[in-house]
């Protein structure tokens, strides 16, 4: 599915009005009928026995949706409805809802007007359905809408906001006011902003409300990425004649001193990612201690390796999990230098603050052909932004950093962007804090190197590898509890299975 700013939104919606005739009334009827189709499976899914419900209609089409719903709730036999207003005019449609809902006999409160039946009604309800401010919000909300913003979050009942929750804009800042929702229904298309890593809390569980715009709309849209909502994507075909040596070749550089789990954990998830052979190097100090715990991988002393330096027979690279950064400089740059695709994570990405003179010499030298794979802490490092910025809005900083390396950029959260140097990009919606422990990324790091290995394009194998992370670690968690990083590298066999086609 594809996931665009609010702004495209817009554009999409004006194109189905004045391109191909279809009124505006028609498709703000049709978003609350959906709509209340969601309200009311949400109220059965959530077995509310307060069905008190406020419905909070702002005077724009957010308001005319919520009207809409209103109505809707209202004729299917929820009579314990009441219509909280903060003005008596507004847009065309609006006021015609609102003229129909007045003759049904729905209660209306006036905001300002009726503090303590507002306060009342807040106080009852089971239910809070938000409709104050949509998608066209530009800055922070004026003050009467504020102070709604504040009663309606302090409120004890659930929250769905439709559209996205008010508050939220393109221009939107830490310290502006926002409903934060149980549920979001967002109509047509989902929303990039309703997915920056900041603001992500703000939305709860998102659900995209289809209401008919023509499929030629929602497809080939200018600067559109892609929303993976926990697909089980389809593997390259591994045809029935291959063997170790066409399935592709790891070259792992990962572990130091007190890091060696990071190694043995990346090492084995790159062979569990369908790899044929993984060789793991590193310092001759631990050789034993790694090659002791790897019976299926290779190990190498990284000091013999270096002296007569050679990448021939790998098809791809890892290079990072707790590596540390000394002596590795040298090293990277001549995996920089060869034609081969690799994954830098962890240490690895520590080392680019040193090389800017390289970068700067060369400027997008990696071509694509390499993933960077770090978490916020790591992009402030190489990006040099601080990250209370680029996780409110993180795409235009990933673009540029993308373009500058010339890397496929992982932003690793509990959402994750994944761009392009030329700008694509694929949100992966994760909410998911059990792979928040200590070893998670270092197999994530494998697994997008063992699919590289087998020749998958590497926007396509951060893609999947992120994808495939995210499911391995709902499996475990369902079957285990709270886990440890280990614990998910028979998961990434039996995640496989699901999507390969042989």
């Amino acid at each position: 599915m594809k996931i665009v700013s609010t702004k495209v939104m817009s554009e999409i919606d004006n194109k189905a009005i004045n391109h191909f005739g279809i009124p505006g009334l028609l498709l703000m009827e049709n978003a609350g009928i959906k709509c209340c189709t969601y309200i009311k499976d949400f109220i059965e899914k959530n077995t509310l026995n307060n069905t008190n419900i406020v419905i909070i209609a702002g005077s724009g089409n957010n308001g005319g949706d919520a009207l809409v719903i209103a109505r809707q709730a209202w004729n299917s036999g929820f009579k314990k409805i009441k219509i909280i207003i903060s003005k008596e005019t507004g847009s065309e449609m609006y006021l015609l809802h609102r003229k129909i809902c007045d003759n049904l006999g729905i209660p209306v409160v006036k905001y300002k007007k009726e503090e303590e039946a507002v306060k009342e009604a807040f106080s009852e309800s089971g239910l809070i359905i938000d409709g104050i401010t949509g998608t066209g919000l530009l800055g922070s909300l004026r003050s009467d809408a504020s102070e709604l913003v504040k009663l309606v979050n302090s409120s004890s009942g659930l929250k769905i906001s439709i559209d996205i929750p008010s508050g939220l804009g393109e221009e939107f800042q830490t310290n502006y006011p926002v409903i934060k929702a149980d549920l979001t229904l967002t109509i047509g298309l989902p929303k990039t902003i309703l997915y920056y890593p900041s603001l992500r809390n703000y939305s709860g569980e998102i659900i995209v409300v289809k209401i008919g715009f023509p499929p030629s709309l929602l497809e080939n849209i200018p600067d559109a990425g892609d929303i993976n909502y926990r697909d089980k994507p389809i593997l390259p075909v591994i045809p029935a004649w291959a063997y170790k040596g066409t399935r592709g070749h790891t070259a792992v550089y990962a572990g130091a001193s007190g890091t060696v789990g990071a190694a043995v954990l990346s090492a084995s998830a790159a062979g569990r990612a369908r790899s044929g052979l993984v060789t793991l190097f590193i310092d001759s100090e631990l050789y034993k201690v790694a090659a002791s715990r790897l019976t299926s991988i290779m190990v190498k002393k990284i000091e013999t390796e270096r002296d007569n330096f050679t990448l021939k027979g790998f098809t791809s690279i890892l290079a990072g999990p707790g590596w540390g950064t000394d002596s590795r400089g040298e090293l990277l740059e001549k995996f920089f230098d060869s034609n081969l695709p690799g994954v830098l994570d962890a240490d690895g990405l520590h080392l680019l603050v040193n090389m800017e003179p390289y970068f700067d010499k060369y400027p997008g030298k990696l071509k694509g052909r390499w993933v960077f794979t770090p978490h916020p802490g790591e992009y402030e490092s190489i990006s040099g932004v601080d990250k209370e910025k680029f996780l409110s809005s993180p795409l235009a900083y990933l673009r540029k950093t993308a373009s500058q390396y010339g890397a496929v950029i992982v932003l690793k959260s509990h959402v994750t962007f994944i761009v392009t140097p030329g700008g694509d990009y694929t949100v992966v919606d994760g909410m998911n804090p059990s792979l928040g422990t200590g070893g998670s990324g270092d197999i994530l790091s494998g697994i997008i190197a063992g699919f590289l290995a087998q020749g998958i394009e590497p926007y396509n194998a951060a893609v999947l590898g992120v994808t495939l992370h995210q499911n391995i670690g709902r499996s475990c968690f369902n079957d285990n509890g709270w886990f440890l990083a280990e614990d998910l590298l028979p998961y990434i066999s039996r995640e496989i299975k699901n999507m390969e086609i042989f």
